[in-house]
């Protein structure tokens, strides 16, 4: 496990800068205050050290208590007053899932997604070892510590995807890979057929059981589909083919449509 906690001028420039131009002061300033016991992992830091675009954000803490009251906060902070005409913040989209409570939200003209993390608790070294990929295997304390994985910043210079088989959500892993790939990422056999492994020693009976490898870590991607399904009815592979593939693939292809991979001339003019 790699520490990186002493290079001021790192964190300003390469940090602190991108994260909050996405979250802007208000969310920056809560997430970064070490009150509030909160922290960022995964996938933001994986867009933040590429020079990729930040699309969303995953605020995970040990303990349910502060990501509660987070999310009470945020419910306050963005939800302006009646003689309010024109507010500067807002709660564009509100979802509440077992995984997760997922916010789009508006602040100050910039449309912000959010994902606070209900499911899973714990200190953040421990956390990434349970992330898919050894490129998402990174978090940032409210101390701007920043904890990755020994391979996080060489698989990520070479755009190398390793399966985690320690990952607890394969299905959802799957999805992700393909949005890996078309950035430019590869994959080796290895990992493939471990990732192929993983996915086919998960037993789904259930609808539920479905929901909850589908909701993984990406609560948004399959937020509105799981929505659809009904939690106590047995799953029905034969019955959910025709019913609700075509439905799923043209979600999933409009949210990879959307999220377009990099964006270096940005990321080249904040440093």
């Amino acid at each position: 496990m790699n520490i990186i906690n002493d290079n001021l001028v790192f964190h300003d420039l390469f940090i602190n800068s991108r994260l909050m131009k996405f979250l802007k002061p208000t969310l920056f300033h809560h997430i970064f205050n070490k009150d509030n016991h909160l922290f960022i992992a995964g996938g933001t830091l994986t867009s933040v050290f590429s020079g990729s675009r930040v699309n969303d954000i995953d605020v995970f803490s040990s303990s349910k208590e502060y990501i509660d009251k987070f999310k009470d906060w945020i419910i306050e902070k963005f939800t302006p007053p009646d003689f309010e005409e024109k507010p500067n913040k807002l709660i564009l989209s509100q979802l509440t899932t077992n995984n997760a409570y997922s916010f789009t939200l508006l602040d100050d003209k910039q449309k912000i997604k959010i994902q606070l993390i209900r499911k899973v608790h714990d200190i953040p070294s421990e956390l990434i070892k349970k992330f898919d990929f050894t490129i998402s295997m990174a978090a940032i304390t409210s101390s701007f510590e920043i904890i990755t994985d020994n391979r996080f910043l060489i698989d990520l210079a070479a755009k190398n995807l390793v399966y985690n088989p320690n990952a607890d959500y394969p299905i959802a892993s799957l999805y992700r890979l393909q949005k890996f790939i078309k950035r430019g990422y590869t994959i080796k056999a290895a990992s493939l057929v471990m990732l192929a492994l993983k996915a086919n020693s998960i037993p789904i009976t259930s609808n539920r059981q479905l929901k909850e490898q589908l909701e993984g870590i990406d609560t948004m991607i399959f937020g509105d589909f799981l929505t659809q399904l009904n939690d106590t009815e047995p799953f029905d592979f034969k019955a959910f083919i025709p019913s609700m593939f075509s439905q799923l693939e043209e979600h999933l292809n409009n949210i990879i449509g959307e999220d377009d991979g990099s964006d270096i001339s940005d990321f080249s003019s904040e440093i």
